[in-house]
């Protein structure tokens, strides 16, 4: 990540109660990225989603993050996501940023306006499919 997870920050609390959304941390694992954020428990119904883009925002998906159970405090609650990674593509970064719904209202953590960035570790190109789709079939005898 092109970012310190935000948990990691001495002010991480203060900034829940203030935003009212943010996101606490990103894993890597292989080809998914795993994530928790964490809301403020200011209504019953909650809806947390991540909004993420590899094209600068040209198009984008939402992912539905899901209620993490007895993760809540008496004022925040927790929730966790996770997306398949796409494949690398030239000068690309997945950008992404969370939605918090309370009700009829509506919060954003967007790392301060930056969104958070996350470029590949490895600059290298894709190989390129096989041309024949029957060198993918094992045979059994």
């Amino acid at each position: 990540p092109a970012f310190t997870n935000p948990i990691c920050s001495a002010d991480f609390l203060q900034r829940v109660r203030l935003e009212k959304v943010c996101l606490e941390g990103l894993a890597v694992e292989r080809f998914h990225l795993q994530g928790t954020v964490r809301v403020l428990n200011m209504a019953f119904r909650k809806e947390v989603t991540v909004r993420h883009t590899v094209d600068d925002w040209h198009s984008y998906a939402d992912t539905p993050a899901s209620y993490i159970p007895q993760s809540a405090d008496r004022q925040t609650d927790r929730f966790s996501f996770e997306l398949a990674l796409p494949p690398y593509l030239a000068g690309s970064a997945l950008q992404l940023a969370v939605r918090y719904r309370a009700g009829q209202t509506e919060y954003w953590d967007n790392d301060r306006g930056r969104n958070y960035r996350l470029r590949p570790a490895q600059q290298s190109r894709l190989s390129p499919p096989p041309m024949d789709c029957d060198t993918g079939w094992i045979h059994f005898v």
